[in-house]
């Protein structure tokens, strides 16, 4: 009877749900509800069994009663706002539609978390420990208004050590509910420097273990210990001693998993005053002899080995009897409250801006909002949480956020994992191959804007007159206060389609313009891979089906610092050639002197035709102490490469990475300030690594009538008249990588030692 009943309520909610997705969509719930929905359809109700049924049944009770409130709460919402603009409405109707939001989409994350933990496929008696594994909540939203508390707590916890205020510190955050606590504490944990610091990291959110359970003090100590050791809470002979099951066994047990490690425990949204949890950082005293551990919580957590806790609350006097010392107490600890006021109104406008818009705002649109601009702050009340909600409950009612402007059609078309609103987009294309080049300018075209897209041909583009204008653009606006201006620049990425000459000069007018905040680069080949795109993983265009999925690749890419290294070129006087240089040099001597500068961030080659290297220059290389000194050349040798980046072409076109020609431990990096100088003979395949340096300078021997062939980033250079050419690190750039590709960073890679070494440890 009760599979049956089930089954009916099971089969009830879907096809409530499915009648009445559209007109939940303007609720801002319909993702949630969706996200449970995948869950209950794969519930198979026939393989429950005894108590998990009835358990089932008021879940689903539960789920049907929510459904039933979004329902109504949507149809009084469409009510009101009939034949009014938005912003009416939301004077109307506003603080209650964001309290309602706000309070059904915790309801239905609770009722998520029970349909995962209770009921899985795989078994009809689920494990009931999985619902006290807790994790680490993601960081959904840029934080915004917080940056002196985030310092504060991260210095703190960064510089607490083992010896001070007895090896153990608390921080306790208070502030009203929506004010932010819960981001701060992701944003304090997403810090590579405080995750290489503490480990392990335990999460637990009070509020729902007290919601959902009688004995809290158990539970509390059981969701630590699921989230140490499995074990540690499974009874797998199903025999567990009498003296196991105290309260004090399993905080006996939990002190053991943490003892000697910098743990770290978050203690989420704690809503009450209970004296298991107070004073956390109380050491307990033992007697001699004994060895058994106390009842309260800080008695599981050892001290003297740099742990520490953060607990967040609406309330200050939990916060206080938490984190500092009892009055009267003889144990001192570190301990640091972090009051969250409400923010002010101008950071309030600037999330809701940043909520609906992302970084590519409609300034139509945005003009239109600003006349409401004061009704809308008093709508957020101070509450970033406000602001977002309400950002969102606009962007998602089409009827009223519906723009006319054609660049907002084109967003349509795209897929919903790339906001492209998010993500300001450049993109340069190299039109050499005229067909194919007017092709991809017509396609990106309508995924973009056509004030988007540039196309010419490499030898006679200058995309100079073209950043000057978007920058200057850009920068009208920040006077005119436009809070946006800065964002885009902040986050604008350019795609450029061509070779690595037509990449090199791209980034050459980035560095040229000084612009306050360098755009992230995407170099994708027009025809075939080279070197420099193939160092950050990016394919060539031709291979790229459907288009959107290179602008979600874009998207989603991250950003990685990249040397650029300046070349200075001196030339005879009276020179001739300097007429048939690359056009991305600048000329900055005279006539008497003919100097040229220019940067390269993929390779500088130079080939010996008939001869070795020995007889055409002599190399030198730029020591630790500013000096320069002779680098030893094999006499053999008769081609030199230095190398910025890791994937190179080598004489025969195959692409191979430098790591493999490294020795004695040297690794490769795009960001350590040196260049991998490397050297080979006429009839070699194999490339030998001569040195990593900071500068390099080449002499030509005067006389010398050898060939050469000397490139730059792909430029040919010429050769008669040259004296000398000098090379030296300049700043860096930024350029986007997709996940595995070869480049590599010197300070992620750090990070990355830092975390496995302190995982031994």
């Amino acid at each position: 009877m009760a599979g049956d009943v089930a089954q009916f309520l099971r089969n009830k909610f879907l096809a409530s749900l499915s009648e009445t997705e559209s007109e939940l969509s303007d609720v801002v719930l319909i993702s949630d509800l969706g996200a449970i929905k995948d869950i209950v359809i794969a519930i198979d109700t026939r393989r429950l069994t005894g108590d998990y049924y009835c358990r089932f049944i008021s879940v689903l009770l539960d789920l049907t009663d929510a459904l039933t409130k979004c329902r109504v709460f949507s149809h009084k919402w469409k009510k009101h706002s009939h034949h009014k603009t938005h912003l009416v409405v939301f004077n109307h109707l506003g603080l209650r539609k964001i309290c309602f939001v706000l309070k059904m989409k915790k309801r239905l994350a609770a009722i998520k978390r029970i349909f995962e933990a209770e009921f899985r496929e795989s078994s009809s008696r689920p494990d009931p420990e999985e619902n006290l594994k807790s994790k680490l909540p993601v960081l959904e939203a840029e934080v915004m208004g917080f940056d002196e508390q985030l310092r504060k707590i991260r210095d703190f916890l960064l510089k607490s050590s083992r010896s001070s205020g007895a090896g153990f510190s608390a921080v306790g955050i208070v502030g009203m509910a929506g004010a932010g606590k819960t981001t701060l504490v992701s944003e304090v944990l997403s810090s590579w420097m405080v995750l290489g610091k503490f480990s392990p990291i335990i999460w637990l959110c009070l509020s729902n273990i007290i919601k959902e359970n009688k004995q809290v003090e158990e539970e509390i100590v059981k969701c630590m210990l699921s989230n140490l050791d499995h074990d540690a809470v499974a009874d797998g002979d199903g025999i567990i001693q009498e003296e196991e099951k105290t309260i004090s066994s399993k905080l006996e047990r939990l002190n053991q998993h943490l003892s000697g490690k910098r743990y770290l425990i978050v203690l989420d949204d704690v809503c009450h005053m209970n004296d298991f949890y107070s004073d956390l950082g109380q050491q307990i005293q033992v007697q001699e002899g004994d060895k058994k551990v106390g009842y309260r919580l800080s008695h599981g957590l050892p001290k003297g080995s740099g742990g520490a806790i953060i607990v967040t609350s609406r309330i200050s006097e939990v916060v206080e009897a938490m984190v500092v010392p009892a009055e009267g107490s003889d144990q001192h600890y570190n301990s640091l409250i972090i009051p969250l006021e409400t923010l002010n109104r101008e950071t309030c406008w600037d999330i809701f801006k940043h909520t609906v818009f992302g970084y590519i705002p409609d300034f139509e649109y945005q003009q239109h909002l600003e006349k409401f601009e004061s009704e809308i702050k008093d709508l957020c009340y101070g509450l970033p949480s406000a602001a977002r909600t309400l950002a969102e409950i606009m962007s998602q009612n089409p009827q009223n956020l519906r723009r006319t402007s054609p660049s907002y059609l084109k967003y349509e078309h795209l897929p919903d994992s790339f906001h492209i609103k998010k993500s300001p987009v450049l993109v340069f294309i190299d039109t050499y191959y005229r067909k194919r080049g007017e092709e991809l300018i017509e396609k990106f075209c309508d995924l973009l804007t056509t004030k988007q897209v540039f196309g010419k041909e490499a030898y006679a583009y200058n995309p100079e007159p073209v950043l000057k204008d978007v920058y200057g653009t850009l920068e009208k606006l920040k006077q005119s206060n436009c809070g946006f201006a800065s964002e885009i620049q902040k986050k604008m990425r350019i795609i450029v389609v061509g070779g690595n000459d037509v990449v090199n000069r791209i980034l050459g007018v980035i560095c040229d313009l000084k612009l306050p905040e360098s755009p992230s680069i995407a170099p994708v080949p027009l025809s075939y891979v080279n070197e420099f795109a193939a160092s950050f993983g990016w394919e060539d265009i031709s291979n790229i089906s459907p288009l959107q999925s290179l602008l979600v690749d874009v998207a989603r890419a991250k950003s990685l610092r990249t040397d650029s290294w300046h070349w200075l070129i001196r030339m005879k006087p009276g020179s001739s050639l300097t007429n048939r240089l690359p056009r991305c040099l600048h000329e900055v001597g005279t006539a008497d002197n003919p100097t040229f500068s220019g940067r390269f961030w993929y390779e500088f080659s130079l080939d010996v035709l008939s001869a070795y290297l020995t007889s055409v220059a002599i190399v030198k290389v730029l020591n630790h102490l500013g000096q320069w000194e002779m680098l030893h050349i094999p006499g053999s040798l008769n081609s030199i490469c230095c190398l910025n980046l890791p994937v190179f072409g080598g004489k025969r076109g195959h692409l191979c990475v430098t790591k493999n020609m490294m020795e004695d431990g040297k690794t490769s990096f795009i960001d350590d300030g040196r260049l991998e100088v490397i050297g080979d003979e006429r009839w070699s395949s194999d490339w030998a690594l001569l040195d990593q340096v900071r500068g390099i300078r080449f002499e030509f021997i005067e006389g010398a009538k050898w060939p050469l062939d000397i490139r730059i980033d792909g430029a040919f250079l010429p050769t008669n008249d040259l004296v000398e050419i000098e090379i030296s690190y300049h700043g860096q750039v930024n350029i986007l990588a997709l996940p595995d590709c070869a480049a590599k960073s010197i300070h992620l890679s750090s990070q990355s030692s830092a975390s496995q070494a302190k995982a031994k440890d």
